[in-house]
């Protein structure tokens, strides 16, 4: 079993592989994870153990991760695994400052070519929203970043005085009547047409022909909204964490 543990800004999303098959996802907020039994929240309670299980983690909040390191040190006798520390993400960059770039990012953009073998943009709806490059050559170009949906909705709520925080669902029309629904349309379908639109600019850049790649925790709310994905994959970061692992094993460590 391989377990792969995605550390983000507001949640972990963990994955179990057996081979390359994902067999089974658990997502949970970053906040309550010292209040928790891991094993249990993780998904982990009736999956028998072995000495020869793989922990591979990919983390961009220190705070969250040491929690999750912690609790699996404890639990998996095999050395853990960390992204870009200990684990080598295999793809060529041509960035400014790759210690700087988001690992999840890195990975998300692994597993993208590794299905494309050609040029494509990865579509992240996370915390932030992400659009990251990949060449036709699979080399991480950069992209693009910008706040998630969810953070502007929390941001309108703590920067005004009488707007509220909202729960997001998307309007059916744009036009709202009542100052929920027009958060919400201004959240949601504002960020459809700036994924829109940022994705047509990039193409211009990248290249018509590249492939677009959907993922992050909040995909499901506009997915079949946004125009150009070719390819929606909720737990893309997992998949390019097992392709790390593979080519860590490959490679023999």
């Amino acid at each position: 079993m391989l377990l792969a543990l995605d550390v983000g800004n507001s949640n972990v999303t963990a994955g179990r592989f057996v081979g390359e098959r994902l067999v089974g996802t658990t997502r949970v907020a970053c906040a309550e994870l010292a209040s928790l039994d891991l094993g249990q929240a993780f998904g982990l309670q009736e999956v028998t153990r072995s000495p020869s299980d793989v922990v591979a983690v990919a983390s961009v909040n220190p705070s969250a991760a040491q929690v999750v390191l912690a609790w699996a040190r404890k639990q998996f006798p095999t050395e853990l695994l960390l992204a870009e520390e200990n684990l080598p993400v295999h793809i060529p960059d041509a960035v400014a400052e790759r210690r700087r770039v988001g690992v999840d990012r890195l990975l998300a953009g692994l597993a993208a070519y590794h299905r494309a073998r050609s040029a494509c943009l990865v579509v992240d709806l996370g915390s932030a929203i992400t659009i990251d490059a990949v060449s036709a050559e699979g080399v991480f170009l950069g992209g693009v970043i910008a706040p998630g949906l969810r953070m502007s909705a929390r941001a309108l709520a703590e920067g005004t005085a009488f707007l509220p925080e909202v729960d997001l669902a998307l309007p059916e029309k744009v036009l709202a009547s009542d100052t929920v629904s027009a958060i919400r349309s201004g959240v949601l379908w504002g960020g459809v047409e700036m994924v829109a639109g940022l994705l047509r600019r990039l193409k211009v850049e990248l290249g018509d022909s590249a492939k677009v790649f959907l993922t992050g925790g909040d995909s499901g709310l506009v997915a079949s909204h946004l125009p150009g994905i070719d390819e929606v994959v909720p737990y893309l970061t997992l998949e390019g964490l097992r392709l790390a692992v593979e080519g860590y094993s490959t490679q023999g460590g």
